[in-house]
């Protein structure tokens, strides 16, 4: 059985270390390790984390059978759910433990009165992808952000309406 369960401050440190196991093995191959890096760095460090919590975002584990296997990050944004983070430990891919937390923040984005889901995907992470299109997500934009250092995030924009 999966259970989705809102990391608490305490537990950043051990975040941190498996946001970093997961993002390294899944990024370098796509966007290089340099880069990857940079946006660990910048994202998934305790410090990175603990500044998107105060910035109001909603960080859950993913987790089987008493292991914590991935986790996710959302917040309301511009009238919709911004899906900002939803990484899976490769060892325990293809388990639905997305579709399970796909069903979370479907029921999570109605009960705010929300009717569209968005995010941001990099735009050679086609394995990803593929996932989202399957779950009913369209490109709706491709957007260039840069994120410092001569860095940015080359992505498309998805979204899925309720």
């Amino acid at each position: 059985m999966i259970e989705l369960r809102k990391v608490k401050v305490e537990e950043i440190n051990e975040l941190s270390k498996l946001a970093t196991k997961i993002v390294k093995e899944h990024y370098d191959p796509i966007i290089g390790e340099e880069t990857n890096a940079y946006m660990l760095n910048l994202f998934q460090t305790p410090e990175g984390l603990k500044k998107q919590m105060d910035d109001g975002y909603d960080f859950f584990w993913a987790i089987l059978d008493d292991v914590k296997v991935g986790y996710f990050a959302f917040k309301p944004k511009e009238g919709r759910m911004y899906l900002s983070k939803l990484y899976i430990d490769k060892e325990y891919r293809g388990r639905k433990i997305a579709s399970t937390i796909f069903d979370y923040l479907v029921k999570t984005t109605k009960s705010q009165n929300m009717t569209k889901i968005f995010l941001n995907v990099n735009k050679h992470n086609d394995d990803t992808l593929a996932i989202y299109k399957h779950l009913g997500f369209v490109k709706i934009k491709a957007e260039v952000n840069p994120i410092g250092h001569g860095y940015y995030m080359d992505d498309y924009v998805l979204e899925y309406t309720i």
